[in-house]
This record gives C-alpha cells, structure tokens and sequence, in this order.
C-alpha cells in the first residue's frame, strides 16, 4: 500500500517535469495509443473503482497522452489522480495533484473542484469556498462555449449533449458540497471543521 502511494506521489511530484522535457518531442504519440487508457477512466470514474481509476490515470499522465488529448484532458488525469488520493485519505498529496492539474489548465472545472474537496478535508474551509467559487464560474462558462459551439457547427449535438452533462454534474457537485459543509450559500456560515472529511 505504501509503495503504491509512492508511486502516485512520484507521478505527482516528479513526473510533471519529466513530462515537460517530453513536450519537446516532435513526434507526438498517436490517440489511438491512449484511447484506452481514456476509455477505461471514464469505467472507473463512473463505476467508482478507485484502483482502476488509480491505474489508468497514472498511465495517462506517464503515457504523456496529454500531448494527444491536449492540456484539459491532462488536466482532468491529474484531478482523477486527486480524487483517488483523496479517498485514500492522503489530502496533502489530493491537493498537490489537483494544483498540478489546475496548473497545467485552469480554465478545466474538474482539478478546482477535486481541489475544493482537499482542501475541505484539510480543513482549510475559507480556501475551499473560493475554490468551489471558481469551479462554479468555469463550469457555467463551459457550458455556455459548448452553447455557443453548437449554434456556430463546431460540434455535434452528440459532442454537446455529453460535455454539457458532465459540467452539469459538477454543479451538482458543488451545490451538494456547499450544502454539506458551508449550509447552502456562497457564502455562509461554515459548519463544524469535524464535518470536513468528506
């Protein structure tokens, strides 16, 4: 088990710069080299199995398949990441890997989000509303792009529909958290820090 959590930690903590020296490759690997491992997160993601999930998010960042998929969906392999370390119970590491994934993209509402739950679990209340803040202007912003994108033809309705469902969810997301730990409101009170491992 420790091992295991070096492992993700070196993904984390190492393999980032690592990665960049990659960038510099001119040759970038194929998509259909990472379809599988991009495939197989969305099983683990939906299915909630954290091991899976551990794996092929791993595999993806180490795979440098954000140099095919571009830099949100590296993004998104790092908030993955936090979320396995989170429910592991390693909320130092989550936010690490979450800080990496909003690094690498800002604008992609998952690491803010997975960002929000560490910090919720560090008990760092005050941060995490700002973060939830944040997830929520992205994530409303995302959906009115993909909006946008529909009536100019950019993408399929099929595209669309999908995308804008998972923005959906985080929203859910972060209403649902803020009514657990901050009693509804943007800005209210917060409840007892004991509340705070989520």
């Amino acid at each position: 088990m420790k091992l295991r959590i070096l492992f993700i930690l070196m993904v984390v903590l190492i393999l980032p710069n690592s990665y960049v020296n990659a960038c510099e490759d001119p040759a970038p690997r194929a998509p259909d080299a990472c379809n599988e491992y991009s495939s197989k997160r969305l099983i683990a993601i939906k299915s909630g199995n954290w091991a899976l999930l551990e794996k092929c998010s791993v595999e993806f960042i180490e795979n440098g398949c954000g140099k095919s998929y571009g830099d949100a969906e590296l993004s998104k392999a790092y908030a993955d990441v936090s979320k396995v370390l989170r429910h592991q119970n390693h909320y130092k590491e989550a936010l690490d890997a979450s800080i990496r994934g909003t690094t690498i993209f800002y604008n992609e509402p998952d690491s803010h989000l997975e960002k929000a739950l560490a910090l919720i679990s560090l008990n760092m209340l005050k941060k995490a509303q700002i973060e939830l803040d944040i997830t929520e202007l992205l994530s409303k912003l995302a959906l009115k792009r993909y909006d946008l994108d529909k009536l100019t033809g950019h993408l399929s309705n099929d595209q669309t529909a999908e995308r804008k469902q998972d923005y959906k969810k985080i929203l859910n997301q972060v209403k649902d958290t803020r009514k657990i730990y901050f009693r509804g409101s943007r800005r209210g009170a917060i409840r007892d820090s004991t509340l705070a491992k989520h």
